[in-house]
């Protein structure tokens, strides 16, 4: 694969991850401290991001660098057939299943507070 490929897909990962998440091009830009214009460019692969920045977005954006690099998570925890289910949903469907999952631990940190 090309650098400019890898770069352009680093950027539609950034761009499906952070359309999953519910959030504003404006908003990622804003917590990376870059002006939306700059932003745009790395979602449309006109730029490639630094190491910070690629740091700085797996925490906003809760996601791991391979979900960037390679387009998905590896995460051990996670049962396979969960994730491909929700790759069945659209951006509804895993907005809704997020709010689910953030009240579920919401409960269980206030049982064990």
């Amino acid at each position: 694969m090309k650098e400019q490929e890898r770069i352009i897909n680093i950027g539609s990962n950034v761009v499906r991850r952070r359309k999953e998440m519910g959030l504003h091009q404006y908003e990622i830009a804003s917590k990376l401290g870059v002006s939306q214009s700059y932003m745009s460019k790395i979602e449309t692969g006109k730029i490639n991001c630094s190491l910070p920045m690629l740091v700085d977005l797996c925490d906003i954006l809760n996601a791991t660098p391979d979900y960037f690099l390679l387009g998905n998570m590896h995460v051990s925890k996670l049962d396979r057939n969960i994730t491909d289910s929700l790759r069945e949903c659209d951006d509804s469907d895993l907005r809704i299943i997020r709010k689910i999952i953030e009240v579920i631990i919401e409960d269980k940190r206030s049982c064990t507070d």
